[in-house]
């Protein structure tokens, strides 16, 4: 299957949250583009010009790495869910969505993003075919930028929240 990361999100993400997450989201881009370490960038899409700026809007984000070396699916999110492949919602409501990053250096810029997603709305489910460790990088941007992401680690391939598991467990 290659190595994906998978996402359970209701039908439509309220405006606040989705407002407050692209604002972030913004950020992540913008740093990652700018991060002199990175020799690659992202792009709309990875076939796109290279001057096709990444799509962070109202109503949609989506990005890739750009290149076949630098890039693999792209990662979009709506934030009213369009079921294109009318799987319907699951038995809890949410609807399946998913990325193959394919560990490409972008990888590091959707955990980012997965994980801000998590931040502001918490009943997102995020999973992954990684571990914590294959997630380090993405954390270490998303606190870098926006100061939350070390509160978030990956158990059993799931994405979870310090402060939320310890509630559900007392």
């Amino acid at each position: 299957m290659g190595y994906t990361h998978y996402w359970y999100r209701p039908a439509e993400i309220p405006k606040p949250a989705w407002n407050g997450w692209a604002g972030d989201v913004r950020r992540l881009i913008g740093r990652f583009n700018a991060s002199s370490g990175h020799t690659h960038r992202v792009a709309q899409e990875f076939n796109n010009d290279p001057w096709r700026s990444p799509t962070v809007t109202a109503t949609q984000v989506r990005f890739n790495g750009f290149g076949k070396e630098f890039g693999h699916e792209t990662f979009h999110v709506e934030r009213v869910f369009e079921d294109v492949y009318k799987q319907g919602p699951k038995p809890d409501g949410t609807f399946f969505a998913c990325c193959k990053t394919a560990q490409k250096p972008y990888d590091e810029l959707v955990v980012a993003c997965l994980v801000a997603l998590k931040h502001h709305f918490p009943e997102v489910k995020v999973s992954t075919d990684g571990e914590m460790e294959d997630w380090r990088a993405g954390l270490s941007l998303c606190q870098s930028v926006l100061e939350y992401g070390a509160e978030f680690y990956v158990v059993d391939r799931v994405l979870e929240h310090k402060a939320l598991v310890a509630v559900s467990v007392s």
